[in-house]
């Protein structure tokens, strides 16, 4: 059974709908299109459906990067709302999630994707569940997703919810926890969810006092800008010194007092208008603002205690967004902590950037073609001059920007400056707007790649990864060594045979004791005769040729301890673009089941950047590293996280990892280990996960190469 349909959008508040859709048989009642406003959405009766707690099993293919099912319980009234829950859709796979259907529905709706586009219902079912299984499930989820529960177990957080419920009338501990649940673990898009979380965020009050910046908000104005001014202005916190900088008269205009206007007559260029008024200031901080943008109104409420406590910074930078023609705030660009790779290749930072006065002067001012190439360029100019201090993230909304295009290419300033900071790098054009790759150059002498490959048996996984790694890898100067965990298979024997035989780059290891994937790679990385660690997974499958030579460009560096690739699932879905910590409880893949081609959330899936961890189904590290931090934890990690507390090790003795894009092979993911489904295997995973939550503690839930205003319920870079 399949429900297709397209939602086509018209205007922000009507959605015309083209449906193809077959009636989908559904215990209790049948499920039937209801379209009463133009939305596409499918109600079932509830006659049957009795309240309590349900387990929504949904499967969605669409034709958008992130994309969220919407529940909505409705009263007898027909439209008034009882409760909400969104499931989000992993592309064609099933997404499970705990709902409380509330005393007194009659309907239940649901909108396949909460905006427009293509979408295919491949499963929907509702399960009931008995409370008290409801319950379990839903206190270990809180003790993997949200903060406050961490690590702690069932027992001891509903304890807690029962305390806090006395000290409130009317107040369950089932109600407290089923807050909780929905606060961490619904599911808002960066898209449509962001509208919902602002509708939310909005009706709450601001706060009253705005604390004094050092800042000097610097206004370039021309003439098409005269009618947006006030808008800006006005957003700026009172008090606050504002220097108009502006290639006409101010004429007849009535600024606001405390505004200075500053005439410019030879200015041709926003850059030259922005120069021209920063050479009048004498200290602080200055901020670049144009007309039609806002400052934000809780940006010094989130700004005053970075200053105090990173006083002389040089600079500084925010989240933003962006406003449409008819003030809405859409398209968040929450940022990570400070991400050297990721700027090399496209200005993250963009228009947030707040900068010290001295600074900005030492570089003599802005330069590039455009105002976007000059930011871009000060930005990789700031960290030359100042690479001792990196720029301090407020990670909050500062700023509502203009909705602008990047240029397709970039500019000659950030394309200069990279050269001239980066002279051995080649240094190109990037895959989207704006952005740069930086093509590392390796080093004289090839340094020698040992690629470790454990396995047993399973030669119908092994033959086709052991025959692309041979057959795909132009960097020449590598040994493969496989890593045999008690194989009786004949045909996978006989393989290993052929294998040495034909090609002297192989060598098969023998390990001869119970499985451990930390043991077995630390037992290869001690009879490997590379300068270069690589760990490779038995069910990995190169794509295009030069993958080893851009990982060795990376991993060549001093300065970067693990790199990664880019990985996909066999139907092309993303599997692996970076770790990040915190998800589900300890730690998940960035950006999970994208399309291939996907952008990813702020262009993320086609930029270099750095993470705290990469996955060890393919993961490149020097031999000296590797040893340093002592290889993978045999002891307590022997077969999960072991490649995200090796990274957070090597991230504590000082190195930084890199994800790269531009190294791509397929992944048929625990193919050759298989699922923790047995109750010995889902014993060792938990243990496994205590241990990590216990060693590394509030680490896992402040990622700097993430942000938290962005989830950690989910992998796909939704809203918090």
């Amino acid at each position: 059974m399949c429900i297709t349909g397209l939602i086509m959008q018209a205007n922000p508040s009507i959605l015309p709908v083209v449906y193809d859709y077959k009636f989908l048989q559904w215990r209790p009642g049948v499920l039937r299109l209801d379209d009463r406003d133009g939305r596409a959405r499918y109600a079932f009766s509830t006659r049957a459906l009795l309240p309590g707690w349900y387990m929504i099993e949904m499967a969605v293919t669409h034709d958008r990067d992130v994309a969220t099912s919407v529940f909505s319980a409705l009263g007898s009234s027909g439209d008034d709302v009882l409760q909400e829950f969104y499931v989000p859709c992993k592309q064609g796979r099933v997404s499970k999630r705990l709902c409380y259907v509330p005393v007194g529905t009659r309907r239940l709706i649901c909108e396949p994707i909460d905006g427009a586009g293509h979408f295919g219902v491949e499963t929907l079912r509702m399960v009931w569940l008995h409370p008290g299984f409801a319950h379990d499930r839903l206190l270990r989820r809180l003790s993997a997703v949200a903060p406050e529960w961490q690590n702690q177990a069932p027992a001891d957080i509903r304890a807690a919810l029962k305390a806090r419920a006395r000290g409130g009338r009317g107040l369950t501990w089932t109600k407290l926890a089923r807050e909780t649940y929905e606060h961490w673990c619904s599911h808002l898009d960066p898209v449509n969810g962001y509208h919902r979380r602002n509708a939310l965020r909005e009706s709450q009050p601001e706060p009253v006092a705005y604390p004094s910046l050092p800042i000097t908000f610097v206004v370039p104005v021309r003439q098409a800008g005269l009618d947006a001014l006030d808008a800006t202005l006005s957003s700026l916190p009172a008090g606050s010194r504002i220097l108009i900088s502006s290639d006409i008269p101010q004429g007849d205009i009535a600024l606001p007092a405390g505004v200075d206007w500053m005439r410019v007559s030879y200015a041709h260029t926003d850059r030259s208008l922005v120069n021209a008024a920063v050479a009048t200031l004498c200290d602080g901080y200055v901020h670049v603002i144009f007309p039609g943008e806002r400052w934000a109104k809780s940006a010094n409420a989130l700004l005053a205690p970075l200053f105090e406590t990173h006083a002389g910074v040089p600079w500084f930078y925010g989240d933003d967004d962006d406003l449409t023609e008819q003030g809405e705030r859409e398209a968040p660009r929450f940022k990570p902590d400070w991400n050297p790779d990721l700027l090399n290749g496209y200005d993250y930072i963009g228009a947030a950037g707040i900068y010290q006065v001295h600074a900005v002067k030492k570089l003599g001012g802005w330069e590039g073609d455009t105002w976007a190439d000059a930011r871009h360029a000060m930005h990789l100019r700031l960290v030359k001059a100042f690479a001792e201090v990196p720029p301090v993230h407020c990670p909050g909304i500062i700023r509502h920007s203009r909705v602008c295009q990047m240029p397709r290419q970039a500019g000659s300033g950030v394309l200069g400056q990279l050269r001239q900071s980066l002279p051995s790098a080649g240094v190109f054009p990037g895959e989207v707007p704006g952005s740069v790759r930086v093509r590392h150059a390796l080093p004289a002498v090839l340094p020698k790649v040992s690629l470790l490959v454990p396995t047993r048996d399973g030669i119908e996984i092994l033959k086709p990864c052991v025959d692309a790694i041979l057959s795909l890898t132009t960097y020449p100067n590598f040994e493969l060594l496989v890593l045999d965990n008690q194989s009786t298979c004949k045909r996978t024997l006989a393989y290993f045979d052929e294998l040495t035989a034909r090609d002297s780059r192989v060598q098969v290891l023998q390990y001869d004791k119970p499985f451990n994937y930390s043991a077995i790679n630390n037992f290869g990385a001690r009879n490997a005769s590379g300068e270069i660690i690589g760990l490779i997974n038995n069910d990995i499958e190169p794509i295009d040729d030069g993958w080893l030579r851009e990982m060795v460009s990376h991993v060549a560096r001093p300065e970067i301890g693990c790199v990664g690739a880019k990985l996909y699932y066999p139907d092309d879905s993303i599997q692996h673009a970076g770790v990040v910590l915190g998800i589900g409880g300890v730690a998940g893949h960035a950006q999970k089941y994208y399309r291939r081609d996907a952008d990813g959330y702020n262009y993320r899936l086609k930029l270099i950047q750095n993470y705290s961890a990469v996955t060890a189904a393919c993961l490149l590290v020097r031999r000296s590293v590797f040893e340093e931090v002592g290889g993978l934890n045999e002891e307590h990690l022997a077969v999960a996280f072991n490649d995200v507390d090796f990274c957070l090790r090597v991230g504590m003795a000082g190195y930084r990892h890199v994800w790269t894009p531009y190294a791509e092979l397929y992944h048929h993911e625990s193919v050759s280990r298989g699922a923790d489904n047995n109750r010995a295997k889902r014993a060792r995973a938990l243990s496994e996960a205590n241990y990590m939550r216990e060693r590394w503690g509030d680490m896992l839930f402040h990622d700097p190469a993430y942000s938290p205003q962005l989830t950690l319920a989910f992998e796909d870079f939704s809203l918090r």
